[in-house]
């Protein structure tokens, strides 16, 4: 009986590692790929820029922190700038959900 115990203890413990583990990897995935989208927009006609991405949430939603986001299409002669403070979140258990708040 001690034995199960331990072996279910052992098995919660490592899908929450695994768990937590993927959380992160995500998560630097995601900053990642949203640097690139800027570094990539630069010089191009419609560009991205934002002082700072964080990413926060962990476990249960991923929560994409812009500072000072912008978008420029000079070919459209449009501008936009996010309010100072903007996070985009996105459920882990619900991943089709979402919300844009500005802070």
């Amino acid at each position: 009986m001690r034995f199960l115990i331990r072996l279910l203890f052992i098995l919660v413990g490592l899908v929450f590692v695994v768990f937590a583990f993927g959380w992160f990897y995500a998560a630097s995935q995601v900053k990642e790929r949203l640097e690139n989208v800027v570094n990539n927009s630069r010089g191009s006609d419609t560009s991205i820029d934002f002082d700072n991405v964080e990413i926060s949430g962990f476990p249960v939603s991923f929560n994409v922190s812009f500072t000072n986001l912008s978008v420029d299409s000079q070919s459209k002669g449009l501008f936009w700038q996010a309010p100072t403070h903007v996070v985009a979140a996105y459920s882990v258990f619900s991943p089709k959900s979402k919300a844009i708040n500005r802070l």
